[in-house]
């Protein structure tokens, strides 16, 4: 099987080193110094623009490149009409989401967005304990690191990330957060939301969000997102009528995760999953299995869809158009 991964930056290159050896990789890359790195990876073959790579025959296709480069990467393999991973978010703006939009049902089916959090132990750990807590009734998500720190070696003023025009901000760019609840609990509406820029980072978009957010039939939730904490920070807190459950992930490369349950007379809680070195690439890998499975099948299973994908991008800067961002 011949798959193209579009894009060779921190993210390209992690699936391309996961799908190594299950099915033979391509590459485009526009970046001199990235198309050497991917050669000398052993990436054969590596193509410096989208219309060799679509001349190679590719049987499906990852678009890993900046958000802001989606819609155009995909314009330029639609023709080809095969299975297509796009990195999350799927679109930045009003124009790249119409487009997305817009397509038709046969095409959108061919699409999947990547939403690996799905995949994540404590995600499916709180979905496989929601019953213990009786009905939701609120919820606090939380993410933080600190955006320098983000891609190591690269000056942080020139990732996606600091810029607006591409799709940066870290409200948008924690869409993870969003996406996993959905996943939870159904599309929500907004209750309310505040933006700020409080830090000294050159950067055009915020730094710190605080979202409240109503899920159908689930809790009312605080999203605090940030690119303001040194120690990696993750996690979710579910309170309902007859518990709470609790997920922590800090650090990274590995993380430490734990996942707890406390039940309304308990002085202690029930652990229910703890690994203190825990690796991201696991999750990656098993979204990569499904996306193969899905090349074979079309069953699509916990793949994010096209539609949800665009519905989750469109909640989020709606927020953004809507609330006036302290500086």
């Amino acid at each position: 099987m011949n798959l193209l991964i579009v894009g060779y930056g921190s993210i390209g290159r992690r699936h391309a080193t996961i799908l190594a050896g299950a099915v033979d990789v391509g590459v485009v890359e526009t970046q001199p110094a990235l198309r050497d790195r991917a050669a000398a990876a052993g990436i054969e073959p590596v193509f410096d623009n989208i219309a060799a790579g679509a001349a190679w025959g590719p049987d499906a296709i990852i678009i890993a490149t900046p958000t802001h480069l989606h819609a155009d990467c995909y314009k330029a393999v639609e023709s080809l009409a095969r299975p297509t991973l796009i990195e999350k978010p799927i679109a930045h703006n009003e124009e790249t989401l119409a487009f997305f939009e817009q397509l038709s049902a046969e095409k959108a089916g061919r699409i999947v967005v990547m939403a690996n959090m799905r995949y994540h132990a404590g995600p499916e750990t709180l979905r496989d304990n929601l019953a213990r807590i009786g009905r939701p009734r609120s919820a606090h998500v939380q993410f933080g690191s600190y955006l320098p720190d983000m891609r190591p070696g690269v000056d942080y003023r020139s990732v996606y990330a600091a810029h607006r025009d591409q799709g940066g901000g870290v409200l948008v760019d924690c869409i993870h957060e969003f996406d996993y609840m959905w996943w939870l609990f159904g599309k929500p509406a907004v209750a309310g939301s505040h933006l700020s820029r409080v830090s000294s980072l050159e950067i055009d978009v915020e730094d710190h969000a605080v979202v409240l957010l109503d899920h159908p039939n689930g809790p009312r939730a605080v999203y605090e997102l940030d690119y303001l904490q040194r120690h990696k920070f993750r996690s979710c807190r579910i309170v309902g009528d007859e518990g709470t459950l609790v997920w922590q992930s800090r650090a990274k490369a590995p993380e430490i995760v734990d996942v707890s349950f406390y039940s309304g007379d308990a002085r202690e809680p029930e652990q229910l999953f703890h690994d203190d070195s825990y690796d991201i690439n696991v999750i990656y890998g098993k979204y990569l299995d499904a996306f193969l499975a899905f090349t074979r099948t079309g069953d699509r299973g916990r793949l994010l869809d096209v539609a949800t994908a665009t519905q989750e991008v469109r909640l989020l800067i709606s927020i953004i158009a809507q609330t006036t961002m302290d500086r």
